[in-house]
């Protein structure tokens, strides 16, 4: 086995009961990249008030996503692009991984143990040390404990990347002709001020970038664009807030909002609850006559064909480790 490609995303509890959901969001929280904090004070609020507490209202969201047949939409999506790539890249031993959860990042790092180049591809387009730094972080971590001997590549960001940018406008155009909107929200997940590093402006330059797709694709107009930042916890998140525009933007004339999640390649509870669910209630709520979740990419042909690009390109691909400021003190 000489190369193997980890895509990795997110994660998803096993079931949407409340013990797995609370065991998933214990996994996800103690990271110390994701909530930044003293590893003692972490621990407690973790394990003392955010687990028990939020569990309950979070496994009511996952309940209302969630397929009797297929499961988590994210991991069923994630799956089924896998599938597909592997046609896409003969040559290589592709496997799936969720930073949380199952199937587990460090199941396929130590299953990876005998190749020459395990390549590390965490499935979001714009980098942050709480989602693509986490997983390389980890993977590092693993390989450490195994003594992989190998050579370790990883993918930072593919924000820019032409067959992203092209398969999102893609996405979107095609809502725009049926939907017929009067507005555009771009919705990135959302970060606390303190951790934003590039993060923002790699969204805004994404949104710039579909943009220009959309201006030639569908005549859309930029002046007809928004971008907004969702899943916040609180006002010292990154700004404007998505769940703001929900409230406003119907006094402002807009009737029919489009909502399309460039942060996200495969729909979640982000996307499916928070947005397609709430945002849609909270839209028509204060006036709004109907919002629409533009689908994610999920395991669409373009889509597959751009991620076996990002493969293939070595511009995307490095062993650097400058940029994860925090990995000496994990």
């Amino acid at each position: 086995m000489k190369n193997v490609v980890i895509l990795v995303n997110l994660g998803s509890p096993r079931s949407p009961s409340v013990a797995d959901v609370r065991a998933y969001l214990r996994e996800f929280l103690i990271d110390p990249l994701v909530i930044v904090m003293p590893a003692v004070f972490r621990w407690i609020l973790v394990n003392g008030i955010i687990a028990p507490f939020r569990s309950p209202k979070s496994a009511e969201a996952y309940a209302k996503i969630w397929d009797a047949q297929t499961g988590s939409p994210l991991l069923y999506h994630s799956q089924n692009m896998v599938n597909k790539l592997t046609a896409e890249l003969p040559d290589v031993k592709l496997r799936l991984a969720m930073r949380y959860g199952e199937p587990s990042l460090r199941a396929a790092v130590q299953q990876s143990a005998s190749c020459d180049r395990l390549y590390v591809l965490p499935m979001y387009p714009q980098f942050a040390e709480s989602s693509s730094g986490s997983v390389l972080v980890e993977v590092r971590k693993i390989c450490r404990e195994s003594q992989f001997k190998g050579e370790i590549l990883e993918c930072r960001s593919f924000s820019a990347h032409p067959g992203f940018i092209k398969s999102v406008a893609e996405n979107i155009a095609r809502e725009i002709e049926t939907f017929r909107p009067d507005s555009l929200l771009l919705s990135y997940h959302g970060l606390p001020i303190r951790q934003v590093g590039t993060y923002r402006d790699e969204c805004f330059a994404t949104s710039s970038a579909i943009i220009e797709q959309l201006s030639a694709r569908a005549q859309w107009s930029k002046d007809k664009t928004l971008t907004g930042f969702q899943s916040r916890l609180n006002n010292r998140w990154i700004q404007p807030f998505s769940d703001d525009f929900f409230r406003t933007l119907p006094s402002q004339g807009v009737r029919r909002l489009l909502v399309a999640c460039p942060s996200f390649v495969a729909d979640c509870l982000e996307t499916l609850e928070e947005v397609a669910m709430r945002g849609r209630e909270e839209f028509r709520l204060h006036g709004g006559e109907d919002l629409k979740l533009v689908p994610c990419l999920n395991d669409s042909p373009m889509w597959v064909n751009a991620v076996a690009d990002i493969v293939r390109d070595p511009n995307y691909w490095h062993t650097g480790t400058a940029w994860i400021s925090k990995e000496k003190s994990l």
